[in-house]
């Protein structure tokens, strides 16, 4: 997929909340002395304000693999033979949260399924100062 341009990254950054408001506000200055998306792009890693796996879908065009719903994708985290799991932020109460997806060949199998829903039920029963439960 070709390169996105750097009035077509601002509208996404703009639209689809992958910055907070306050980093919105500054967007614009900090743009002022880049020529292209990259050049802004590698400007929002610096600033930790994207992540650089975001950084190079969203370059790619590629902005519909980091959103789901309200969240927002920052990092692969790990994958397996079930799947794989994400680091994510819920934009609207800007919280982090991992999200574990299934791949899409395991749903065909029912006690992979199985196994899946076993595993998130034990996620759930964890109870930890770190683990914000849903």
């Amino acid at each position: 997929m070709a390169a996105v341009s750097l009035t077509a990254l601002l509208n996404v950054l703009r639209e689809q909340q992958f910055l907070r408001p306050n980093q919105l506000h500054e967007l614009d200055g900090l743009r002022a002395d880049c020529a292209d998306a990259a050049s802004l792009a590698r400007k929002l890693v610096q600033q930790k304000w994207l992540t650089e796996y975001q950084a190079r879908h969203l370059l790619q065009g590629e902005t519909k693999k980091l959103i789901l719903g309200p969240y927002r994708i920052l990092d692969l985290l790990g994958e397996g033979g079930m799947g794989a799991v994400y680091k994510a932020r819920h934009a609207p109460m800007d919280r982090l949260v991992a999200l574990k997806f299934i791949q899409a060949e395991q749903l065909a199998g029912p006690d992979a399924v199985e196994r899946f829903a076993r595993e998130a039920r034990a996620a759930a029963q964890l109870s930890h100062p770190n683990i914000v439960k849903g």
